[in-house]
């Protein structure tokens, strides 16, 4: 079922969070739904026929989905070069002298600025698509390469090549300073809090750190890293309490089933 009920939301064009809104759940819960690690109650599968006009049992019938409709990812994320000119930009003013700051170390904080962010809100923050290569996660080159190419343009960015360590080290340095008002607040903070913890790090530093990282693990070499995988994600790497946020889901959606407790219930226990 998992897969159709992905597909019906796509296809109704709605987030995970307005469907979990729409069913009274937390984004938790909802997402734990799409992805079968959680069963959905009675009254949730009603809830969820109903929104996307479907019967229970074509919601809960896999063969249906074959007689028309696709199947399609599960990451919600929208390439936005604009952001990402901005925190290239940004990571440059901030630490762009630092001499272990190469092409490779710029790779995978990009990647941990947008895969955190998802962990931790549910969006990415430039909307790149990683994929998975040996040394670990690298932006898809359609996209990153057309961003660079109208930077160096217009006279942002300028890019050489160095002896670093005995190696050839690519490194940018910014002509500019990043826009203000691109970032919000919540992505701004997402960008210092992975600078503080990883920039100092060496190429093969930061290498083998992302390759602990179970996005990247789970992935096949050359293929696009799905973005939904931050959810399997384990300290340190995941950005949030799962099981507190699963207990409070449970807890939620069991006060929204039964209703609130009498009050004489809840004086008895509080004189507990």
């Amino acid at each position: 079922m998992v897969h159709h009920i992905i597909t019906l939301r796509k296809k109704h064009s709605l987030s995970q969070q307005e469907v979990a809104d729409m069913l009274g759940v937390s984004r938790a819960t909802y997402s734990d739904i799409e992805r079968a690690n959680r069963e959905g109650s009675a009254i949730e599968l009603k809830k969820l026929a109903e929104l996307f006009e479907v019967s229970m049992e074509n919601l809960l019938e896999p063969e249906w989905i074959s007689t028309g409709l696709q199947s399609v990812p599960t990451d919600e994320v929208i390439f936005d070069s604009r952001k990402l000119k901005n925190i290239l930009l940004y990571i440059l003013e901030t630490c762009g002298g630092r001499p272990n700051l190469g092409e490779t170390v710029l790779y995978k904080l990009l990647y941990f600025i947008d895969f955190d962010m998802f962990d931790k809100y549910g969006s990415s923050v430039t909307g790149l698509s990683y994929v998975n290569q040996q040394y670990g996660p690298v932006p898809l080159q359609q996209q990153y390469n057309a961003v660079i190419e109208a930077m160096i343009d217009q006279g942002y960015l300028k890019i050489f090549t160095q002896e670093y360590f005995g190696k050839k080290q690519k490194r940018y340095v910014a002509l500019t300073n990043h826009e203000m008002g691109v970032l919000n607040e919540r992505e701004k903070s997402m960008v210092d809090e992975v600078l503080a913890k990883l920039a100092h790090m060496s190429a093969t530093d930061i290498k083998n750190y992302v390759h602990l990282d179970i996005p990247w693990r789970e992935t096949k070499e050359k293929d696009i890293i799905p973005y939904h995988l931050v959810f399997e994600r384990q300290i340190p790497f995941s950005q949030r309490d799962r099981s507190r946020d699963m207990q409070v889901a449970n807890v939620i959606d069991v006060e929204k089933e039964l209703g609130p407790s009498p009050q004489e219930e809840q004086d008895y226990y509080s004189n507990l």
